[in-house]
């Protein structure tokens, strides 16, 4: 099978181009307009890649094709003296989205992506600062890959709910935070209890459903209740008296990034 490594000549002859910035340029662009200023120019050229990026991946859907993703979607980001995350542009939210997009439409396309580090990236190296910044590479890639849908732990699409959970015949209820790759009914049909589902976000893959789960069990570390009712899943519970609490928090949390 063919891989189209990075850009597309058909689609850079259309007007579809990855865009980038030096470090000469932005601290230009700080100097003479402010740092806000030079992070929302930035953040336009992210943005721009990672749409053209959606570009390249339903390009080789059409062609029959694997996708190289580009090494260079984040001009500046690993930058040693780069002060700011992908979180400080104002077009963080929509460069979310755009990665959320590309994975749905990929669970239709399949196309195999795979990414390769740049030049620079040389763990081997005597020199320790160049391991370091290697290092700092290499973890940004794997983040990249990971808002793509992408991991060596990729198990399936599946969601994390947010579920009140009454026990018959007592006045027991609590809350439960859990990862499913089926739904909820089919996770609890075998369970003697009565639930409703307050809440859910759903994840194109395990790896990222997984690591979301946890991320939102820990923040409410303190609210956690042991269930007298035994069952799978019982160390995720937590206590009824912190429901608008939780399930604020877990609606607004959705709507953020992975």
């Amino acid at each position: 099978m063919y891989n189209l490594c990075c850009i597309s000549e058909e689609l850079k002859e259309s007007g579809y181009k990855f865009q980038t910035m030096t470090w000469k340029r932005f601290n230009q662009l700080c100097d003479e307009h402010g740092d806000q200023h030079a992070l929302n120019e930035l953040g336009e050229r992210w943005l721009n890649n990672i749409m053209v990026t959606g570009l390249c991946i339903e390009h080789c859907y059409r062609n029959g094709w694997g996708y190289r993703v580009s090494s260079s979607l984040f001009p500046l980001l690993t930058h040693p003296d780069f002060l700011y995350t992908v979180h400080d542009v104002p077009q963080y939210e929509e460069i979310i989205e755009q990665f959320r997009d590309i994975v749905y439409c990929n669970e239709t396309w399949q196309v195999r992506l795979s990414t390769h580090p740049s030049q620079f990236v040389v763990l081997a190296s005597e020199n320790q600062s160049a391991v370091e910044k290697s290092i700092v590479d290499l973890n940004f890639h794997g983040w990249v890959m990971d808002q793509l849908g992408c991991s060596s732990q990729n198990r399936g699409a599946g969601m994390v709910y947010l579920i009140e959970i009454h026990v018959p015949d007592t006045d027991e209820r609590f809350l439960k935070i859990g990862w499913t790759t089926s739904n909820v009914r089919t996770r609890f049909k075998d369970d003697e209890f009565e639930w409703k589902q307050l809440n859910r976000k759903m994840f194109p893959n395990a790896y990222l459903g997984e690591r979301w789960e946890r991320y939102m069990q820990n923040m409410f570390d303190d609210c956690r209740y042991k269930p007298k009712h035994s069952f799978a899943g019982e160390t995720e519970c937590f206590g009824y008296q912190y429901k608008e609490l939780i399930q604020k928090t877990f609606a607004e949390e959705a709507k953020r990034g992975n």
